[in-house]
């Protein structure tokens, strides 16, 4: 039995929602970063339900597929008048054998949820 890849802000709380993810790569392909950003992830609900603090409970954010779980502790949220707006986390992926972990997580996640990548590539003219 496969684990569907998701995605989780508190650990145990799947995320409903897909954040738009952006990615860098070194020139020789060996490092990068995996940004994800979301507007009002499923965790923000939990203010609605009366628990407070909930920056203290999100602690990182967990990729977890059947290959075991990604984890970063590189998150911040913005607030607007005082709410949580939005979240973000940064993955820094600091070797190639990370590289392509990271992107069979992402793979498997882009299949289970029907997304489609977009390449924002730029170049230089000369």
């Amino acid at each position: 039995m496969s684990i569907k890849p998701d995605i989780q802000w508190i650990k145990g709380i799947k995320e409903k929602k897909n954040p738009t993810i952006k990615l860098t790569r070194s020139r020789k392909g060996k490092t990068g970063t995996a940004t994800f950003i979301l507007e009002n992830p499923i965790v923000f609900d939990l203010l609605k339900k009366g628990v407070e603090n909930i920056e203290d409970l999100i602690t990182g954010v967990y990729l977890t597929d059947e290959e075991g779980v990604l984890f970063t502790k590189e998150v911040v949220m913005a607030f607007e008048k005082g709410k949580p707006e939005k979240i973000q986390a940064v993955f820094i992926i600091q070797n190639s054998n990370s590289w392509d972990r990271f992107m069979r997580f992402m793979e498997r996640y882009r299949e289970n949820f029907g997304l489609v990548f977009i390449s924002g590539c730029v170049g230089f003219d000369e």
